[in-house]
């Protein structure tokens, strides 16, 4: 028996799907291969084929299915094959490290990588037939109909298969059936096409009135030969903006050599030698143990040794001595360093009195030279006034002398609109009296038109009864085949039930179902 007369036994005849059979068998490998490999990647193996690889051409990967290992040959006997290691996948922007004895990635012939670039598969060290390369890999078995064989594909799945392709064709079916489906009620069908379809046109020995004739014409636009007053007309100009040629004081200009305001210096720092001092006569009285000494001026006190005690006495005023001095020192540096700071500050303080006295000199003569402009300015402003003054006067006489005219054309113009409206009243009663005789005509049509659309209506109904016998017959079909698709689906996933889940087994290079 072949795949395709198995698959008929769940979707009927399949002589029109001969062609996509033949594609949806090979698909269905790939899928049931995929498949397995989601639920049961150790399966994989019952799918896969190896390819050797003796040179640095690596292998195409373009028709083969998921990679599941790769190996290279260690040793370069005669033996072929006989210490194979296995390779570790690499990324590809490290490839170049492969070969370098110093990298990390570096790949010995013991510890074999493998990269892909751009669809192929390469092995480094790069192999040859002495120590060649092996790639395990899923392939997609060729298909064989009339045998029901699939290369490479384990007889189990092969009923998967053929539903999968069952499920394809019962869905073409549905669709071949819902295209079979009349579009209208004329459409492959003949029974009926004698009948005449129904016309909607109505035959009318009278026509509509003609258009509205008045022969008074609406009266033209206003014409008023008295224009608007013009534009105001002043030879003044407002006056144009302050102008003082004096210019306010600018910022504060400190060029002598004093600069920016002088700022204090940091003082010098207290020498070391103080605290040494300090420290040094503190641990001689009372602390030998920082000196590396055991015994201070307290414990030869105790000891009565008045000698010890001058002696060790006369060092601590040694050291405070010290500390004084060095701290005079100091005091004197920082005395100079106030000093001279003090002299700088009174330098700038006199430069920056300079300056304001001269900024208060300039700023008096620009309140001088701006009282003086602005006293023009009004002049100026006055005058503007007056003229303004006569221009709305004459503007003022020019507007009533054109508002009387207006009145004049107004009252013309209602007249003879009024004689317009008459004339329209008239043809109005004569549109009237033709609309009402018009109708009365239509009525008589419509009641024609009524008849001959009961008879159409009629031959609608007989159309549509044989329409319907059709949509049913079709609608028939389309549900068997919509029951026996779900139908096949049902088989198809109770028959990947067994997998779903699939743990690894230890001891074998398959996946069992759990128990």
């Amino acid at each position: 028996m072949s795949f395709t007369a198995e698959i008929g036994h769940y979707v009927g005849a399949t002589s029109d799907y001969t062609t996509e059979i033949a594609q949806w068998l090979t698909d269905g490998v790939k899928t049931v291969v995929s498949r397995i490999g989601a639920l049961a990647p150790d399966m994989l193996e019952q799918f896969a084929t190896t390819a050797a690889i003796t040179d640095g051409n690596g292998v195409n990967l373009a028709a083969k299915g998921r990679i599941l290992m790769v190996e290279r040959d260690a040793s370069d006997s005669a033996n072929t094959n006989d210490d194979l290691r296995t390779a570790k996948p690499v990324k590809l922007q490290f490839k170049n490290q492969l070969s370098s004895t110093t990298s990390l990635y570096y790949a010995p012939p013991e510890d074999p990588k493998y990269y892909v670039e751009a669809g192929t598969l390469y092995i480094k060290p790069t192999p040859s037939a002495a120590e060649a390369g092996v790639v395990h890999h899923v392939t997609f078995g060729a298909v064989n109909d009339i045998n029901e064989t699939i290369a490479y594909f384990p007889d189990e799945f092969k009923k998967h298969v053929v539903l999968w392709v069952a499920m394809n064709v019962l869905h073409a079916k549905m669709l071949d059936t819902y295209g079979r489906l009349p579009t209208d009620l004329d459409a492959d069908q003949t029974t009926f096409d004698a009948i005449s379809d129904f016309s909607d046109g109505i035959g009318m020995s009278i026509g509509l009135p003609s258009a509205v004739s008045v022969s008074s014409s609406l009266p033209s636009a206003l014409s008023v030969s008295t224009s608007l007053p013009s534009a105001f007309s002043v030879s003044s100009s407002l006056p144009s903006a302050i102008s003082v040629s004096t210019s306010l004081p600018s910022d504060f200009s400190i060029t002598s050599e004093v600069g920016t305001v002088p700022s204090l210096k940091a003082m010098p720092s207290i020498s070391g030698e103080v605290a040494d001092a300090l420290t040094n006569a503190k641990n001689l009285f009372d602390n030998q143990s920082g000196l590396g000494v055991s015994t201070d001026v307290e414990d030869w006190l105790n000891a009565e040794d008045v000698e010890m005690v001058e002696s060790v006495l006369q060092t601590v005023a040694t050291e405070l001595q010290r500390a004084s001095t060095h701290l005079a020192q100091h005091q004197n540096a920082q005395q100079v360093q106030m000093n001279d700071w003090r002299q700088e500050v009174e330098q700038y303080q006199a430069v920056v009195q300079s300056e304001v006295q001269g900024m208060q000199a300039q700023l008096a003569k620009y309140q001088a030279d701006l009282a003086k402009e602005s006293a023009q300015m009004q002049e100026e402003v006055s005058k503007y006034q007056a003229e303004v003054s006569k221009e709305s006067q004459r503007t003022q006489v020019d507007v009533s002398r054109y508002q009387a005219e207006l009145s004049k054309e107004t009252a013309q113009m209602q007249e003879e609109i009024g004689k317009y409206q008459a004339e329209l009243s008239k043809e109005q009663a004569r549109i009237q009296a033709e609309m009402s005789k018009y109708q009365g005509e239509v009525q008589k049509e419509s009641a024609r038109v009524q008849s001959e659309l009961a008879e159409y209506q009629a031959n609608v109904a007989r159309k549509f009864q044989s329409y319907s016998a059709k949509i049913q017959k079709e609608t028939t079909a389309y549900q068997w085949l919509q029951t026996q698709l779900q139908y096949v689906q049902q088989m198809h996933e109770q028959c990947w039930a067994p997998y779903q889940g699939a743990m690894s087994d230890q001891n074998t290079s398959y996946a069992r179902p759990r128990k």
